[in-house]
């Protein structure tokens, strides 16, 4: 640590965070939010400044708070901020003149794309998955070819690159030719003071009739992106139907994106209009309660870098079957009844097995409590704390 006299210097982080769109981005949202939340809490040896656009302003406390908020455009026109990469160069201007000035020792890029977008000094990114590389019809053209361009870049820029999962970091490498000791795993945490069981039964059976749910009830949040595989969740539901007779409500969460269309039209298709409630995007509140409220989660992604949903879920009290492919089953653990997510027959059989057997239920969430005890996001920034360590003292460290 430096030291001014004998008074140690607090050292500068900037927390940039351009592309954060409340209740839109997902995870990456939930990583951003809680890291800048959890940091200031570990060491007073550094001080945060997170770079936000203007629709994230109102959410970090601004003016003598734990960290500190830049709003990189909030004097452009609306027309200038919905044309993406106009707002992309101009916010990317605006941050480069005021790192001049500020000089801060770590310039923290938490959503995998580097801003400013051709990069600065003491530059840290988190990639936090390339599924735009390895799931490419999931992608417009276009958009993918952007994305793959500026994440190559990103490897090359950055002193020190952050994933959140082991098959991140395994993808990173295979694909980028990253060397492994500047990969830096810090996995998400759950916050165990919001996710947690139902304490009081009365709140889960008044959602329940809010929403005029049935006794079983399987829930999947995930905004409508394809790799998110609704498709094939809903084809084992119809399975189900027409094999076994079961007909649980399927409900369904997140913010529209370019899968949506493909996704109501299987619902009318299969003829499940009966039994699929699409609510859109809830607030955190909303998400706890059903996760208490659902018979079990089911998270058929076809790619995640972690997958969050399955810890929140398991916390919450929540049975699980997900993906064992990529980052989910790593996340899961042997907390979940897993599949492969390509594979209609095995997603409907995890879900009768789950359906039919409370025996099966009560031992998944009492292993899922378990597993979900093992992340926090306490131990999620003191991973990244040490990554900070490392760029301002030139030490490397290993990867873990």
């Amino acid at each position: 640590m430096t030291l001014v006299g004998n008074v140690p210097r607090q050292r500068t982080v900037v927390l940039e965070m351009l592309g954060l769109v409340p209740g839109q981005i997902g995870g990456m949202e939930t990583y951003a939010r809680n890291l800048a939340r959890a940091l200031p809490a570990l060491d007073s040896r550094y001080r945060y400044l997170a770079v936000v656009g203007t629709e994230a302003q109102g959410l970090f406390q601004d003016g003598g708070g734990p960290i500190g908020v830049w709003v990189a455009d909030p004097a452009r026109p609306a027309w200038a901020r919905r044309v993406r990469p106009l707002r992309t160069l101009l916010q990317s201007a605006a941050l480069a003149r005021q790192l001049r000035r500020w000089a801060p020792d770590v310039v923290h890029c938490t959503l995998t794309f580097p801003k400013p977008a051709w990069g600065t000094r003491n530059m840290v990114i988190t990639i936090h998955d390339l599924n735009f590389e390895l799931l490419p019809g999931c992608w417009n053209p276009l958009d993918r070819r952007i994305m793959s361009l500026s994440c190559r870049l990103a490897t090359r820029m950055a002193v020190a690159l952050v994933t959140i999962s082991d098959f991140s970091k395994r993808t990173l490498i295979q694909t980028y030719g990253v060397s492994a000791d500047r990969v830096h795993v810090t996995p998400h945490g759950v916050r165990a003071d919001l996710f947690a069981p139902a304490a009081d039964a009365g709140a889960t059976a008044a959602l329940r009739r809010d929403l005029d749910l049935p006794p079983e009830v399987l829930f999947f949040p995930a905004n409508t992106w394809p790799h998110k595989n609704h498709a094939r969740l809903l084809e084992a539901l119809a399975a189900l139907r027409e094999t076994d007779g079961l007909r649980p409500c399927l409900v369904l969460t997140g913010s529209v994106k370019h899968g949506h269309r493909g996704v109501m039209d299987a619902v009318r298709r299969l003829g499940l209009r009966d039994q699929v409630r699409w609510l859109g995007y809830v607030d955190q509140r909303r998400l706890v309660a059903l996760y208490r409220a659902a018979t079990a989660l089911v998270f058929p992604s076809l790619h995640e870098g972690f997958g969050l949903p399955i810890l929140e879920a398991m916390a919450c009290g929540c049975p699980v079957a997900c993906s064992r492919t990529t980052a989910a089953g790593e996340t899961a653990g042997d907390a979940a009844l897993t599949f492969d997510p390509t594979d209609v027959s095995e997603i409907a059989h995890a879900l009768r097995a789950l359906l039919q057997s409370e025996e099966l239920r009560r031992d998944l969430t009492r292993r899922g409590l378990r597993r979900a005890d093992q992340f926090t996001w306490e131990r999620s920034a003191r991973a990244t704390l040490r990554v900070y360590d490392e760029v301002v003292s030139h030490v490397p460290i290993p990867g873990r």
